[in-house]
C-alpha cells in the first residue's frame, strides 16, 4: 500500500471506530468528534512510514512488527481500565492507536507481512 492508500484506509477505519466506541460507550454518536478522529487517524496511520521510511523492501522493522502491534493493544487496555483519564480522551487515544493498527493491519496482508520484532 502507498501513502495515499494508508491514509484513506486509516481515516476511514478510524471514523468508524470512534463511531462504534462514541455508540458503545455513550449510546449515541458524535459526528463533529467522529470526523475529526478520523482526520486526524488519517496522518496517524502514516506513522509507522514515517518512522521507519519505506526506502527498501526491507524496511519493517520493530515499528512495523507484531510486537509494535501487540503493545497497542496491551496500552489500549491500559487505558481502558485508567480511572484517571477521562472518557473522552480514552475514546481519542483508543482511536487514535487503532489508527496506527490499520497500518500494521494492512501491511499484514501483503507478501512481506510483518516481521515479529
Amino acid at each position: 500500500m502507498n501513502s495515499n492508500e494508508h491514509s484513506i484506509f486509516g481515516g476511514i477505519a478510524t471514523f468508524l471506530a470512534n463511531c462504534l466506541i462514541q455508540k458503545k460507550e455513550h449510546g449515541q454518536i458524535d459526528l463533529g468528534r467522529a470526523i475529526g478522529c478520523g482526520l486526524l487517524g488519517s496522518f496517524v496511520s502514516l506513522l509507522p512510514d514515517i518512522f521507519e521510511p519505506a526506502t527498501n523492501p526491507n524496511h519493517r522493522k520493530f515499528f512495523h512488527s507484531i510486537s509494535s502491534g501487540a503493545s497497542l493493544i496491551i496500552l489500549i487496555n491500559y487505558i481502558k481500565n485508567n480511572w484517571n483519564i477521562s472518557e473522552q480522551a480514552k475514546e481519542f487515544w483508543i482511536s487514535m492507536i487503532l489508527a496506527y493498527e490499520s497500518h500494521l493491519a494492512t501491511d499484514l496482508t501483503t507478501p512481506k507481512s510483518l516481521p515479529l520484532i
